[in-house]
């Protein structure tokens, strides 16, 4: 279990570090090829489907104004080949790295797929 903790927090900063990057590539490689995707960004409504958030990524990633992000109090639970995290990010300025806009609440769920959490 605590083995498992670790992965899911590792794959869950990989999020945060591909995002921070802006490496699309890196993102796609972290999302689930065979559970059903959903993704929520801050004021949009759901996203469903790989496709159709790897593109949402893509358009973020891609924006010059993209904010960083950190993720700051994680709080894992695993409920068999699931994974959930909860955690708060504080998204900064890109210009400003010192500078927070913002403290979200946020929840990120992995799936162990192939065994790999996703």
């Amino acid at each position: 279990m605590v083995d498992d903790e670790r992965l899911v927090l590792e794959q869950n900063e990989a999020f945060y570090a591909a995002f921070n990057a802006r490496d699309a590539a890196a993102m796609a490689e972290l999302w689930s090829e065979e559970a059903p995707c959903a993704c929520l960004h801050p004021s949009t409504p759901p996203i469903h489907g790989r496709a159709a958030v790897l593109r949402s990524w893509s358009q973020i990633l891609g924006s010059p104004n993209a904010p960083l992000v950190a993720c700051e109090r994680t709080e894992i639970r695993r409920y068999g080949s699931t994974a959930i995290v909860a955690c708060f990010e504080r998204v900064g300025e890109r210009r400003s790295e010192k500078r927070t806009i913002a403290v979200l609440a946020a929840t990120n769920v992995f799936v162990l797929e192939r065994g790999r959490w996703r």
